[in-house]
């Protein structure tokens, strides 16, 4: 069963697929089917925080898996930090390694994943601070929804925007005490500006 050593995180390891498969399918509210045609060698660990506005964590599945998912109730940022997988969304394919950045909760969009070894980092949105966000960018079309056309970025600086909100969000709203740059600090401080005589 997983741990709650703090309010909000859960921590998980074991070597049963049907057992992350149960976790992952509460951690990210979406319904999940997993087979492991390779068992791994080494457990499945799973890391999850919930902070009410954001949720994500440290997701790793050893070993290779087949994975369908229906939609999620969260748009999930996602970054690969090791392995690879092939990602099925409808007629698209993705195939992702290290590096890379896809939106794994498209609104409504139900899809397959095949991976190997893979290790992610996540974080999961509310699609209603998503809506949010978008329209302070501009006006949303009629129905007032957002519309995802693929799970990759458009292109190079896309992702890296994605990629850092994610790395941003983690360090400092899930992972707090991890090392994370200061936007803001006072005095001379070790990695801030000293102050103008």
């Amino acid at each position: 069963m997983p741990l709650t050593p703090e309010p909000g995180r859960r921590r998980y390891a074991a070597s049963s697929p049907e057992a992350a498969r149960a976790f992952l399918e509460e951690a990210y509210g979406s319904r999940l089917r997993m087979c492991a045609p390779a068992p791994p060698g080494a457990p499945y660990r799973l890391v999850h925080t919930d902070t009410g506005a954001f949720a994500g964590g440290e997701v790793d599945l050893p070993g290779r898996l087949h994975i369908t998912s229906g939609p999620p109730g969260r748009l999930v940022v996602a970054v690969v930090r090791a392995g690879r997988a092939e990602l099925r969304d409808g007629p698209d394919a993705y195939r992702l390694a290290a590096g890379q950045v896809f939106l794994g909760g498209r609104f409504g969009s139900a899809r397959t994943a095949r991976t190997e070894d893979i290790r992610l980092r996540t974080v999961a949105v509310p699609w209603a601070l998503v809506r949010a966000a978008a329209r302070q960018a501009g006006p949303l079309p009629a129905g007032g929804t957002v519309r995802f056309t693929g799970l990759l970025p458009l292109d190079a600086a896309r992702a890296d925007t994605w990629q850092r909100t994610a790395e941003f969000v983690h360090s400092t709203l899930l992972v707090p005490e991890a090392a994370a740059s200061p936007l803001v600090c006072s005095g001379n401080r070790p990695g801030c500006w000293p102050r103008p005589p």
